[in-house]
């Protein structure tokens, strides 16, 4: 397995797992992290870039995606703006919508 540049000071929790991390378990984190990122391109008819997560941290594509189920379980999505409160407006939107769908609280981020 290959070094991962680590970000940030040692998480304790990952220092405690780490041994419980085999290939086989990231295999398996890698081929679903794809099937939702493809999941997610053709609900959108979009194409998200190579970081995933950097496409989802500002909440827009969520939001969409919600109101793809659900038209209308989102206000309104902040786009336009690079003000970080208004861009964790649109995770906090996600959220809520993700609450009145029934998520229970530890399957939301």
């Amino acid at each position: 397995m290959s070094q991962i540049e680590k970000k940030g000071p040692p998480s304790p929790y990952l220092e405690a797992n780490a041994g419980k991390v085999t290939d086989a378990r990231v295999v398996d984190y890698l081929r679903l992290q794809h099937s939702v990122q493809k999941w997610i391109e053709t609900s959108l008819n979009i194409k998200l870039g190579d970081d995933v997560q950097e496409s989802l941290k500002n909440g827009i594509i969520l939001c969409y995606l919600m109101t793809d189920i659900d038209p209308y379980s989102i206000p309104r999505i902040q786009e336009k703006t690079d003000q970080v409160f208004k861009l964790k407006e649109n995770i906090n939107f996600f959220l809520g919508a993700a609450a009145d769908m029934g998520v229970p609280r530890h399957k939301r981020f």
